[in-house]
């Protein structure tokens, strides 16, 4: 991972929560409410393909109230037609991470 890479994934998890910082604090304005998409691996099934892993097998996803087909909101994230069968094992970084395959898609954080 390249230092600016770090360096905003660091930033990301201070301001989500993830991280402490080693000194001072972080405030955050009473009308921003914080959101970001966890760039990790860790929690990526190697042996679920994009599809499973998204979606866990349902065909309907509910994503912030709104119902969406699971195919179509994966296709969003430019996994279209049999991209959705590749197994995420298989996948490089780049495309496993956000803008690629996010388990749990969007978390937030309120202040």
């Amino acid at each position: 991972m390249e230092p600016f890479q770090q360096a905003k994934k660091w930033s990301a998890s201070l301001r989500g929560g993830q991280e402490k910082p080693d000194s001072g604090e972080i405030e955050t304005g009473s009308t921003v409410k914080v959101a970001y998409v966890d760039q990790s691996r860790d929690k990526l099934e190697g042996n679920h393909n994009v599809f499973q892993e998204v979606s866990g097998g349902a065909d309907i996803l509910n994503i912030n109230g709104i119902e969406i087909q699971s195919r179509a909101y994966i296709g969003r994230f430019n996994f279209k037609g049999q991209d959705q069968q590749k197994m995420v094992g298989s996948l490089s970084q780049n495309l496993a991470a956000p803008g690629g395959v996010a388990n749990g898609s969007v978390t937030s954080a309120s202040a």
